[in-house]
């Protein structure tokens, strides 16, 4: 925990200066430090990724990282130093539950950044992406080598400029920090507006914030983040700064995630409204079309991957039925979980979908049951910008359940439904601010105190999800390794031209954890051949060279 909050410390000083001056450059100033923060992540995002197209991101990408960043501090020191300070004052303004929470979150966040990573995804493909950012940049094809390093998303790449891998393997704990400075924004925005006011109570997911904390995971920032964009909409809609500071949130996030695209029609609405800021959104969101289109070429072939409407005559391609099974893995998992039906049609799919069970049925009918109750509400006919937003987020949820409904996928309706609902059930109370705070801090305490201690086995059928990390008093200093598997022993094999690394146990189909480059699981090359035909090899004598497919090889097995 030590060790993470000290590491914490630099990405600020990273995040702050870089954000300070980007908003200079671009003529968004802002005096409101997480803003700053994540103007400060949507640049690092971009230059770390533009150097990725080059070079692999490692001690000496972040040594020039940081001394620019002094540079920049130095340079604004006086600017600086006042943001901060003025930071500070307002949080020494807060009610005194808000500054026991925001402490109490603060060290709950420490905690599981040091815990043992959660989420299965960590162990096929977070770690691997992080690696190969780490050890040589974007690598050509990386998606032939194993299907899933297709879905890498830039927040492996800014997550591989803070790790310190030339020091340790323990320290991919970026989204700690964004989830403590999204929560302070949440607290510093309900101080200023009212504590009944809805953006307060997002804070209340915040245990559910912690589970994508201990890996580095791209669906936090996208969650907290589009939370800001939203408030940012209904509250300051008639502000050109507004407007622009949440574009390039919006830039970020899809970015990182394509998922949330959707929500860019907020910003057509928004554009309309304002009568400008045309050329400004033009600019903006073609430098992040550009980037993610090269991106995805490199590592699959495809510019606009996940989706097959552009491909490219490249040697490194991924063969569409490749492509296809990774996109019904996908669907599986949303409609299905750990079964598959084949050839399934719309109405099967949805009993299926609403039939899950555990946590999967729980946000599944209550996302529903949402959708239902915010229209009734009174702040649903207060302003014409919540009916607004709630047809864009329905349009976002019903492409999502057409798609793949993973309810991780509809997870900003869930929060931003129920925290509206939340503000309307205690102005219909009328339970003042003070009831309020305490309230709001009750549960979140609760909360956490229940999580450590409850079984969460009936919570979910994915057994790799099923077990909790139970705290080590190593970890007050040492965070755990990046890997539920540390242990975890690889083979050395030959496949044609292509040297590889398999796990020695198959502890999941497309597990990899933390094994050397290149790492693909052995059992998935022989089923992905016997379905089609296909086996990933080398471009060149280099792995740095790249990784195609290739068909109708002898002895693939």
């Amino acid at each position: 925990m030590i060790l993470i909050a000290l590491s914490w410390i630099v990405f600020l000083f990273v995040f702050i200066n870089y954000g300070y001056v980007f908003s200079k450059l671009i003529q968004v100033q802002s005096n409101n430090l997480p803003i700053t923060v994540l103007l400060g992540v949507f640049i690092q995002t971009i230059l770390l990724t533009c150097c990725a197209f080059f070079y692999k991101i490692g001690f000496i990408v972040f040594l020039v990282n940081l001394t620019l960043s002094t540079g920049f501090f130095y340079y604004w020191r006086r600017q600086i130093s006042s943001l901060i300070l003025e930071s500070y004052f307002e949080y020494v303004k807060f009610s005194t539950s808000n500054k026991m929470l925001f402490l109490i979150i603060v060290l709950i966040t420490l905690k599981t950044s040091s815990d043992v990573p959660f989420l299965i995804d960590n162990e096929s493909y977070y770690i691997q992406s992080i690696k190969w950012i780490n050890e040589y940049g974007l690598v050509k094809g990386l998606a032939n080598l194993h299907l899933f390093l297709g879905q890498m998303s830039p927040f492996h790449i800014l997550q591989a400029g803070f790790n310190f891998n030339f020091i340790s393997n323990r320290f991919n704990d970026l989204n700690g920090l964004i989830l403590v400075i999204s929560s302070y924004y949440f607290l510093q925005e309900m101080e200023k507006q009212s504590q009944k006011h809805w953006i307060g109570f997002v804070i209340l997911f915040t245990i559910l914030f912690q589970q994508f904390v201990s890996q580095p995971s791209p669906d936090l920032i996208l969650l907290v983040v589009t939370q800001i964009i939203l408030y940012l909409f209904l509250e300051h809609a008639h502000s050109s700064i507004s407007f622009r500071t949440a574009l390039l949130l919006f830039a970020l996030i899809v970015f990182i995630k394509i998922t949330i695209l959707p929500l860019g029609l907020l910003f057509i609405y928004w554009i309309y409204k304002l009568k400008k800021e045309y050329m400004y959104s033009v600019v903006i969101l073609s430098v992040i079309g550009v980037l993610f289109a090269i991106k995805n070429t490199i590592i699959t072939g495809y510019p606009l991957f996940p989706f097959q409407l552009i491909e490219l005559n490249l040697p490194w391609i991924l063969p569409k039925i490749l492509l296809n099974r990774l996109s019904d893995v996908t669907v599986n998992a949303g409609y299905f979980e750990s079964i598959i039906i084949p050839n399934a049609s719309m109405t099967t799919k949805l009993i299926s979908w609403i039939s899950l069970d555990g946590l999967n049925r729980f946000f599944n009918i209550g996302i529903l049951v949402l959708f239902i109750a915010v229209p009734f509400t009174s702040i649903f006919r207060k302003t014409k910008l919540v009916p607004i937003t709630y047809a864009i987020l329905a349009i976002h949820f019903i492409l999502i359940l057409l798609k793949s409904p993973q309810f991780r996928f509809f997870l900003p309706e869930f929060i931003f439904f129920s925290a509206l609902l939340c503000s309307e059930l205690v102005i219909l109370l009328k339970v003042n601010n003070k009831k309020v705070n305490s309230l709001i801090f009750l549960f979140c305490t609760g909360s956490f105190i229940l999580f450590f201690l409850i079984n969460i086995t009936p919570l979910t059928n994915n057994k790799f999800h099923q077990t909790k990390s139970k705290f080590a008093t190593n970890q007050l200093f040492v965070p755990e390794e990046n890997s539920k598997y540390p242990k975890l022993k690889f083979d050395t094999l030959q496949l044609k031209n292509l040297h590889f690394y398999s796990p020695k146990e198959n502890f999941f189909f497309y597990g990899t954890a933390n094994g050397p480059l290149p790492c693909v699981n052995k059992e998935q090359v022989k089923f992905m051949y016997k379905k089609t035909g296909f086996i990933p090899q080398q471009i060149g004598d280099e792995i740095s060279d790249g990784f195609c497919s290739k068909k109708n090889i002898t002895n693939a097995h």
